[in-house]
């Protein structure tokens, strides 16, 4: 059973989630690896959306773990949550892409540091 929130319409927060679990897996999974400390994971959805954040379900080799993800605006209508959803995959993917750069240069460092040891 979803937990919804009773500043949408359970209508309304049906269709949101339903819709983010059919159209939407990908920045469902960028939501938990960029906001969480979950960084693989074989299955995630959304199970509910509040004003304030939204509830995502991942499953793990250890189980299915609830994920709590805050939204960067309140989500009192459609109009709003899909502003706020739009930002959150905007600003995961950001948050994602400084990572994996971060990581590329701390992987060139170590190796130009490894060939300057040997050589």
């Amino acid at each position: 059973m979803m937990n919804i929130s009773t500043s949408l319409s359970t209508a309304l927060s049906q269709s949101i989630v339903e819709h983010m679990n059919k159209d939407h897996k990908q920045a469902l999974a960028d939501y938990v690896r960029a906001y969480s400390e979950y960084q693989t994971f074989d299955d995630v959805e959304m199970v509910a959306i509040h004003t304030r954040h939204i509830d995502l379900e991942i499953v793990t080799g250890e189980g299915k773990v609830a994920v709590a993800i805050p939204l960067p605006e309140s989500a009192n209508d459609v109009s709003n949550a899909r502003q706020a959803l739009v930002i959150l995959a905007h600003e995961s993917r950001r948050t994602l892409a400084k990572r994996a750069q971060a990581k590329q240069e701390a992987e060139v460092s170590s190796s130009a540091l490894e060939q300057d040891n040997n050589g």
